[in-house]
């Protein structure tokens, strides 16, 4: 039985790799706008779900969006973080 794993290597990365990756720009953060979708397929919910709510009681208590079917919750500040 023969095990084959994609990806890198360790020995790094191919040449031809390391050439594109040198020519690639300064990365630069900055805001993007996002569209909530939902598809269900076999009972399964995959989408960015938004869950906002005010009610501190239900829910998360502020603007929260939900990554399914991972269960990764965005919530402010939106810095790419979150919960799970």
């Amino acid at each position: 039985m023969r095990t084959w794993f994609r990806g890198g290597s360790p020995l790094g990365p191919p040449s031809h790799s390391s050439d594109w990756l040198a020519g690639l720009e300064a990365v630069t953060n900055c805001d993007i706008a996002i569209r909530p979708f939902r598809v269900d397929f076999d009972d399964v919910v995959f989408g960015l779900i938004d869950e906002t709510t005010d009610d501190p009681y239900e829910g998360h208590g502020g603007p929260w969006a939900e990554l399914l079917p991972q269960g990764l919750g965005f919530h402010e500040p939106w810095n790419g973080q979150y919960d799970t």
